[in-house]
């Protein structure tokens, strides 16, 4: 089943969720429902787990789902299923593997500024406020109080009194910029010289400890994340095996299948034990238990008229993997969805 996911920004920043299973960062996305288009899955998922409605500018296949390249357009203010928070950078740990964003987020970034123009945001702004509008702001021009005289507003053809305005705003958002650029480069001039300063010190022992402590936790994070996002794709491919092994089970027309059956059944084992042999753990839950995100991820949602069955399993269609307590992969299943009695044919 396709899957979809949606890189959104609002003033020059970017959404992502935090996922409590996975511990780690990870763009809002999921399963694309049978009807659904994946710009339609993606601001779909995004606002189930972000609380974050969406407008989809374009589409990317990047061969194992799609990326939507997107802007914020509002918050609900409903429920949502994570916790999210706006960056500028990709923040640590992330969920799969970085060099996916690394690739998407640019990419991204660049449709959208090439669609909108990015208002930043204020240095006060909290990252859980509501996005700000991704249009061109209006300027007021600065009078001294002491000369200012009534005026008379002459007539201005608006198609020229826009034209005049965006050119104003647009020089205004370059010098924002320019000083900016100029912040940062006297920073860095003075953390260089802090640096040099500090130099003598750095030998101290204590410091050095302290420094090699620090280097072997981040290099640790960084295995850490690199098995896990190897792991997911074992994963994935053991499930994808098994499903391959059933289909040929139950379509089989000629004996010589059952070869084909035991190799990929055998090529499945192989990547279990792969999975086992790193510490992760497979689990299956039985049809009729409560739907658990994310613990499961739903593929379909099926209509009944019964109360009691509403939000729980219908069928389990892939087995899912747990590594440190966490979850490594959902486990696909399919949840009844309560119609009422109108939902009776």
């Amino acid at each position: 089943m396709r899957t979809a996911y949606a890189v959104a920004f609002s003033g020059g920043r970017f959404l992502m969720v935090y996922n409590e299973r996975r511990g780690g960062w990870e763009m809002p996305g999921g399963h694309v429902e049978e009807g659904e288009t994946s710009a339609q899955a993606a601001a779909r998922e995004f606002e189930e787990e972000s609380g974050y409605r969406i407008e989809v500018l374009e589409v990317r296949d990047i061969g194992s789902c799609d990326v939507c390249a997107a802007v914020v357009a509002e918050k609900t203010g409903g429920p949502c299923e994570m916790r999210s928070e706006f960056f500028t950078e990709l923040p640590s740990p992330l969920s799969f593997g970085r060099e996916e964003y690394e690739d998407t987020v640019p990419w991204a970034r660049s449709v959208v500024e090439s669609k909108t123009v990015i208002i930043a945001p204020n240095d006060g702004a909290s990252m859980e406020e509501a996005p700000e509008e991704l249009v061109l702001e209006e300027t007021e021009q600065k009078e001294d109080p002491q000369t200012e005289e009534p005026r008379t507003e002459a007539p201005v053809e608006e198609a020229g009194k826009e034209e005049v305005q965006e050119a104003c705003d647009i020089d205004g958002i370059r010098k924002d910029v320019e000083a900016l650029d100029g912040k940062i480069d006297a920073l860095a001039d003075d953390v260089h010289k802090l640096g040099s300063i500090l130099s003598d010190r750095m030998m101290s022992r204590d410091v050095l400890a302290q420094f090699d402590k620090t280097m072997k936790g981040e290099l640790s994070d960084v295995k850490s994340s690199s098995i896990r996002s190897l792991l997911v794709k074992i994963a994935n491919v053991r499930e994808n095996a098994a499903s391959l092994a059933d289909k040929m089970r139950s379509e089989k027309e000629a004996v010589t299948a059952d070869d084909a059956i035991d190799a990929i059944e055998n090529f499945g084992d192989m990547l279990e034990e792969i999975l086992l042999v790193n510490g992760a753990v497979r689990f299956r839950d039985e049809a009729g238990a409560p739907y658990d995100y994310p613990t499961h991820n739903k593929t379909k949602l099926v209509d009944t008229d019964d109360p009691a069955l509403n939000k729980m399993i219908a069928e389990v269609m892939s087995s899912g993997y747990v590594l440190d307590g966490k979850v490594l992969l959902p486990e696909k299943v399919r949840v009844y969805r309560y119609v009422g009695e109108s939902g009776k044919e």
